[in-house]
């Protein structure tokens, strides 16, 4: 039987066989629309770290891009830039982010709008410890640049630690 088939395959690889949950339905699609418009939505996604270990979502911005920015046209690219950076910059309290202005504090994503989106996801145990966690990596992105200082150049590291924590004013 089918089930026992796919018991049997799971086992021999000692069950290391992931699976990537996908919800997409119509249904889906259509609620996540209405809920990204409402003006209480903060978009995006998070549960603090508490769940490292299984897929946390780390390529939300990527695929929030590629998804409902450039295929599904639910938003602008300026739109959508603005859903992800000053909105929830402003919501949190921290004024002076989430907008480009000279001499003001900027961590830079420079992605090609035609290309961005989620492309394929690692696990790595590089937290202290030894715990691990999912490093994500996507299309189309080609810096990050954090106070002024390339952190990652076409997805390598650059060694520079240039951040700080940010706190609400």
């Amino acid at each position: 039987p089918q089930d026992g088939a796919a018991t049997l395959g799971r086992m021999a690889d000692d069950f290391a066989t992931k699976l990537r949950w996908r919800m997409d339905t119509p249904e889906w699609s259509n609620a996540v629309e209405t809920s990204q418009r409402d003006p209480r939505i903060i978009i995006g996604t998070s549960d603090g770290g508490a769940h490292l270990a299984k897929d946390d979502q780390a390529d939300w911005s990527s695929y929030f891009l590629a998804t409902w920015v450039r295929e599904r046209k639910v938003w602008t690219l300026e739109e959508g830039v603005h859903q992800i950076t000053l909105m929830p910059a402003n919501l949190l309290g921290l004024p002076d982010r989430g907008s480009l202005k000279v001499g003001g504090w900027a961590d830079i994503m420079i992605f090609d709008a035609d290309t961005i989106g989620p492309w394929r996801k690692e696990f790595v145990n590089d937290l202290p410890g030894g715990g691990g966690r999912y490093r994500a990596y996507g299309h189309g992105v080609h810096a990050t640049i954090v106070n002024g200082q390339p952190i990652v150049l076409e997805g390598k590291l650059t060694g520079r630690l240039p951040g700080a924590v940010v706190r609400p004013i």
